[in-house]
């Protein structure tokens, strides 16, 4: 992953990948963004993007943008800068998803559906 581009209050935000090279030119870089194994374990060789996004206002961040509230550690674990949060992570193989029943706190596996799988049916 080279670039991660976010939206909040009609602004958008863009990282770059660490170690990719790319730098701030006409279109200022923000920061880096955290990248993350199909565990949620932020790992440099992880395929999938960290971000936060924010409880009924849904500005979008990367979690190493100073506006995230959530800490994302090393091992996985992770805690909130606010009171509370929800944390969405890729399904691990074999793990079933449901919709959350507490919108406040807890952690939720996801999975993307194919469009074409869904079209098809």
């Amino acid at each position: 992953m080279v670039l991660l581009w976010t939206q909040a209050l009609y602004k958008s935000r863009i990282c770059s990948g660490e170690g990719t090279g790319i730098e701030s030119g006409a279109i200022s870089i923000n920061g880096n963004f955290q990248i993350v194994n199909p565990n949620g374990i932020p790992q440099a060789e992880g395929r999938h993007a960290a971000i936060f996004v924010e409880a009924q206002r849904h500005g979008i961040y990367g979690t190493l943008d100073h506006h995230s509230e959530v800490i994302l550690k090393e091992d996985g674990s992770y805690s909130f800068k606010g009171k509370s949060g929800v944390l969405f992570r890729p399904a691990r193989y074999g793990e079933s998803v449901e919709e959350p029943w507490q919108t406040n706190s807890g952690e939720v596996p996801y999975q993307l559906d194919s469009i074409f799988t869904e079209q098809l049916g």
